[in-house]
């Protein structure tokens, strides 16, 4: 409809504006633009998103490039040559824009049609700085990895040495509790409920039930044979 192609044409126009204040350093206007609706995802008619642009040129672009990010810009965007804005970054040798795009979480392995990431692209271009940045992250990274698992082990270490104390704490009641629960079935099998309320008053309650002697189950009138094989 008429409608529709308005807006269609209105937001070509923003693109290729938005496009071109990230080419240009112009923060203020790429914010307007955006603060109006500008989609900060939409290319050129060259396949260039205004992303891309902001990775071109010098390093003062970013902060524009921050503004783009924040603006929920995509950074595996490749161009019609398969190239993304990480890409570019490399290409021009531009370290801090290069890692703001990988903390912004961009696919560093991605290859052009030529098969080539963006560390290849700089390899070949001698983008000494950014090759330089790329391994002092992986090498942060690293190390950040290491002392991640070294947390996770001492917390696993942890978690297992409290288990192992409230097992330790509670396993002597929790046997003699499932010893006297045992003997109470037992006598009920056997016709001695009577001997329930003897055991209840005598010494051998939930606390030294899992210790009885022989002659104590004797004494209640409790078949030995049943009663040793109750407390084991």
């Amino acid at each position: 409809t008429m409608v529709e192609k308005k807006t269609a044409d209105r937001e070509s126009r923003q693109g290729t504006a938005l496009v071109a204040a990230g080419g240009n350093d112009q923060e203020a206007a790429a914010q307007l633009l955006l603060d109006r609706g500008a989609n900060p995802n939409l290319a050129n008619s060259n396949g260039i998103t205004p992303l891309m642009n902001a990775a071109t040129a010098a390093a003062s672009k970013l902060p524009l490039l921050k503004l783009l990010l924040k603006a929920k810009a995509e950074v595996d965007t490749v161009n019609p040559n398969g190239w993304t804005a990480f890409h570019y970054s490399c290409n021009y040798n531009h370290p801090d824009i290069a890692e703001a795009l990988i903390r912004a979480g961009c696919d560093t392995s991605l290859r052009d049609k030529d098969g080539k990431t963006g560390r290849d692209i700089a390899q070949e271009r001698g983008s000494m700085a950014v090759l330089e940045r790329l391994k002092e992250l992986k090498k942060t990274e690293t190390n950040r990895k290491k002392k991640e698992q070294k947390r996770r082990k001492k917390e696993q270490e942890r978690l297992a040495a409290e288990e192992e104390e409230a097992e330790a704490a509670a396993g002597p009641t929790d046997r003699a509790a499932a010893a006297a629960a045992m003997l109470q079935a037992v006598l009920a099998e056997e016709k001695l409920e009577h001997m329930a309320e003897c055991i209840k008053e005598s010494h051998l309650d939930n606390a030294s039930i899992a210790h009885a002697e022989d002659d104590d189950f004797e004494d209640f009138g409790v078949p030995t044979a049943v009663g040793i094989s109750v407390r084991a």
